[in-house]
């Protein structure tokens, strides 16, 4: 099997792991930012799935339907990677602004945080896997999977530390300020590789310093 393809089980795995931890723990809390994680990570889980099912493909050699093989199928999937990651931002803005509005309270916060530094740190041991497995291998798909979970890493770390200050102030609405930040956060993100995507499909003309290379 190869490195492309373990890494996106890995990635599977860990994402439907959290998702589950997280969804149970933020019904028990009421946490509309640890709710947000857990459907962030239940869509990771799906795009990691379908990552694994397009690099199968795009390894199949070319044949007289596709004469230029399935590359491209990289792109296309970063695009949607890319699209389902803009969509999170703007579900998880929109969850905090109700929130702030109907102020709401959190429960069980002490279990709250202990699930999410978990999440943070199994989290921040997969990008660095997923990073070394997309410079090592040059695949868009892993390098789409890793920048969503380093959005997951910062969404998780802002969720961790927007519980720990509401332990010590007690002030809920910090919960929601969070949440709006990591959105802003996401949907920048998401509009990076949604932008690589679309240049590939494209095919975007090359820089001019490396036209020059190649013509030296």
């Amino acid at each position: 099997m190869s490195l492309q393809k373990k890494a996106t089980i890995i990635a599977s795995f860990c994402a439907f792991f959290l998702a589950l931890c997280k969804l149970i723990i933020g019904l028990m809390s009421g946490s509309i930012a640890i709710l947000s994680s857990a459907i962030d990570s239940m869509v990771d889980f799906i795009i990691s799935a379908f990552n694994f099912l397009a690099i199968r493909k795009v390894a199949q050699k070319p044949n007289e339907n596709y004469n230029f093989g399935y590359g491209k199928l990289e792109a296309i999937m970063g695009f949607i990677e890319g699209c389902f990651v803009a969509g999170i931002g703007i579900f998880i803005f929109y969850q905090s602004v109700l929130k702030i509005y109907y102020q709401e309270e959190i429960q069980n916060i002490n279990i709250g945080i202990f699930v999410m530094l978990f999440s943070l740190v199994l989290t921040f041991c997969l990008v660095i896997f997923l990073s070394y497995v997309a410079k090592k291998t040059k695949s868009l798909i892993v390098e789409s999977d890793c920048l969503h979970y380093k959005s997951d890493l910062l969404t998780n770390f802002a969720t961790l530390l927007a519980l720990i200050l509401i332990y010590l102030t007690g002030y809920f609405i910090i919960d929601a300020l969070f949440g709006i930040i990591a959105s802003f956060y996401i949907a920048f993100s998401a509009f990076k590789i949604i932008k690589k995507s679309t240049s590939l499909l494209m095919d975007v003309a090359l820089e001019e310093n490396k036209v020059e290379k190649i013509r030296e």
